[in-house]
């Protein structure tokens, strides 16, 4: 293989066969090096005096002893001789990229392309380059390349698309646009000026969210997909596509003469091709979508003193609220539909049995991992505990699956420090119950769904070594996690984001061999612990602390949460229709009974259960309930049995005793309204009420 003697003669094609494509002057001192910093955008001959694309050696695949041979006397390969073999090896990998990207650069400019890239392809895609090594590859491979390119460092290293090559490296470009796919929609995405334009508006407003940077960036980047394949339905419906006055762009779908031609787009795009079913979420996302996106519009035509374009857009968005309830009022009434019917059935809730299964297994686990003293955080081992404890966390708490799972470093020092309890109030707390609850839960909170609130999450004491162990340095070295990445539930191999809750959960039940997956979700564990809550007699103010650690009002958990009370409908309420409508009652043995026998029944219990009120309990009676209450299984309340005792010895001193409350009696002129049967039973009563209320609280905040 020869070195073409003439620039004229230099052919710019691709051939597989060929070694060398291109020469450069060896004469030339001209230093081409890789500028890692530098704009990916061409730079002017004055600041770096690059050659001709004819005159750059083009080096690729293997080209050392060439290289040596016929180019040994340029500055450049002088250089890298000096090197050791692995390092010289390095400085002709980087000649071979610079070449490619001088190449590519120039191809891009052609109606037909033919790029090249650092390895022989069969695929027709177009190639990606490097953000980080500026390298050509192929798009499936890149992730093989990725790792090794960044190696131990957490620098950014995306793939930059063909279509972005030439836009600056701005964080929109890079987080949001050389992201989406090599498809027909995303190089919409990447080309549409006025589709970029409302997304960068988008990401301004999401990009100040630190620790909300994933959701944001999802969320914008499905936004400006949607409004992309719409685009795409809105094209093959527009009625007069030889209209003079189409711009070309999607601010062409947000004209009132193109208001029928929406209407068609939006129907195809929200209608599923297999079953021809309506897709509510997304028709009715599109409606507010579409609103905020010509809002966007009309502030950029004012900002550039284009009144009358602006005021177009007014004029549409007019349109579309007065035909809002047509074309949107399906996708509205079936959400509310699905709403209050589909998603609030006790059949659809999580199975007890499967949370049952799934705590003890995740609990075993995490205990057998922590206490295992030859366990390598490696990166398998970290993400399985990891997941544990983001799904144990997510169902214990009733939050959102995208909540804890964005857990910084610092909430969680927060938390370990008792840095949001008050220890003056948390000392005067006499009740030995709601004490130990302080010692062996910890505490932190974070913002929640919105912007205006924060809520709480609690940490039990089976989570706490665990919270260690994924915020340690040493374990989150070796398991892969970037040293700047602040979440504690961090992804591996270098990444700056965190897990998503959702696989987490999944994940782990898979393992847990949960019978039901679909049920067992952080959505319907949320609407489970509501319908629980409902059912508990609880004061108003613990009420509203159930709403405010939940995150959502009392109006919500009712009527969007909670499933409805279906049995108490049929207790109390069809009783009483049945006494108003005088309807038979059918028990077991398939007996009419009329309105007599009922009333004579429910005089006799009423009678039964006087008389079980107002017997007097001994003290062998006591000791005997006391007993059975301490017999109880471990698994069945939180705390041990020797602060169970305490707690019952104590709460049993506390009564007054006979003659203190006969005096107390006596005093008031109260023994004849209270006989001491009535005083004595009735206390006893809101003692059994009051531990059984506790024991039910317990209970739920075990699950």
């Amino acid at each position: 293989m020869s070195k073409k003697d003439t620039a004229s003669d230099v052919d710019t094609s691709y051939r597989p066969d060929d070694s060398i494509s291109e020469t450069r002057d060896e004469a030339s001192d001209v230093d081409t090096s890789y500028r890692p910093d530098d704009s990916i955008s061409e730079t002017s001959d004055e600041e770096t005096e690059i050659p001709e694309v004819e005159e750059v050696v083009y080096y690729r695949e293997k080209l050392t002893r060439h290289i040596k041979t016929v180019h040994n006397d340029n500055q450049r390969v002088k250089d890298a001789l000096k090197f050791p073999k692995r390092e010289m090896q390095k400085q002709f990998d980087l000649m071979r990229k610079e070449g490619i990207y001088i190449v590519n650069n120039g191809e891009m400019k052609k109606n037909d392309p033919k790029y090249e890239q650092e390895r022989r392809t069969t695929s027709k895609k177009p190639p990606v380059m490097c953000g980080l090594c500026k390298g050509f590859y192929n798009r499936a491979s890149f992730s093989r390349h990725k790792v090794k390119c960044r190696g131990k460092t957490s620098a950014n290293c995306d793939h930059i698309p063909m279509s972005g090559i030439s836009c600056d490296l701005s964080a929109f470009n890079v987080e949001i646009l050389n992201r989406f796919r090599t498809d027909e929609v995303g190089e919409i995405c990447r080309t549409d000026l006025t589709l970029i334009n409302i997304g960068k508006k988008f990401w301004d407003k999401k990009k100040n969210k630190k620790d909300k940077k994933l959701e944001g960036r999802k969320s914008v980047m499905s936004d400006m997909r949607r409004l992309a394949t719409l685009y795409n339905f809105f094209k093959k419906h527009l009625v007069n596509k030889t209209q003079c006055d189409l711009k070309g762009d999607i601010s062409d779908m947000f004209k009132r003469k193109h208001f029928t031609s929406l209407v068609e787009a939006i129907d195809e795009y929200t209608t599923d091709e297999v079953t021809t079913s309506l897709k509510a979420g997304l028709k009715s996302g599109l409606y507010y979508l579409i609103r905020r996106a010509c809002l966007i519009i009309k502030g950029t035509h004012l900002e550039q003193e284009r009144d009358t374009d602006a005021s177009e857009v007014d004029k549409f968005l007019d349109v579309l609220k007065l035909n809002e309830d047509f074309v949107f009022g399906d996708a509205s009434y079936q959400q509310n539909q699905n709403r209050q019917k589909n998603l609030r059935k006790p059949t659809v809730l999580p199975l007890e049995n499967d949370v049952q299964k799934l705590r003890e297994y995740t609990l075993n686990q995490i205990t057998t991992m922590i206490n295992d003293p030859y366990m390598i955080w490696d990166s398998h081992n970290f993400r399985k505990l990891r997941d544990l404890t983001v799904s144990r966390l997510t169902l214990y708490n009733a939050r959102r699956g995208g909540e804890p799972c964005r857990l910084v470093i610092e909430e969680w020092q927060e938390a370990k420090n008792n840095t949001w309890v008050d220890k003056y109030h948390a000392d005067g707390i006499s009740d030995p119950l709601e004490k130990s609850l302080i010692n062996k839960l910890k505490i932190t909170f974070q913002t929640g769904k919105g912007n205006n609130h924060l809520v709480p999450v609690l940490f039990p004491q089976d989570c706490v070594d665990a919270m260690d162990v994924l915020s340690k340095p040493e374990a989150r070295s070796s398991a892969g996690v970037a040293e700047d990445n602040k979440y504690v539930f961090a992804c591996v191999q270098r990444s700056q984001n965190h897990v998503t809750g959702w696989h987490a959960i999944n994940s782990i039940c898979v393992e847990a061999e949960i019978s039901c997956l679909e049920k067992l979700t952080a959505t319907k564990n949320r609407h489970r612990i509501s319908t629980l809550y409902a059912s508990m007699e609880l004061p108003e103010a613990e009420r509203s602390l159930f709403y405010k650690h939940m995150g959502h009002s009392s109006t919500i958990n009712q009527n969007v949460y909670q499933a409805p009370p279906a049995l108490m409908e049929i207790i109390k309420i069809g009783r009483g229709w049945n006494t108003l409508t005088k309807v038979p009652i059918i028990h077991k043995n398939d007996r009419l009974m009329d309105l007599e026998e009922e009333e004579e029944i429910i005089e006799k219990s009423k009678r039964g259960k006087r008389r079980k009120d107002d017997r007097l309990m001994d003290s062998e009676e006591e000791e005997e309930i006391i007993e059975k209450r301490r017999k109880r299984k471990k698994d069945d309340r939180l705390m041990d049995s020797e602060e169970e005792e305490e707690i019952i010895e104590k709460r049993r001193k506390s009564l007054k005793a006979k003659n203190e409350a006969l005096t107390f009696l006596n005093k008031y002129m109260l023994h004849e309204s209270y006989p001491w049967k009535t005083v004595r039973s009735k206390v006893m009563n809101e003692r059994v009420k009051r531990q059984r209320q506790i024991k039910e609280r317990m209970e739920i905040m075990e699950m």
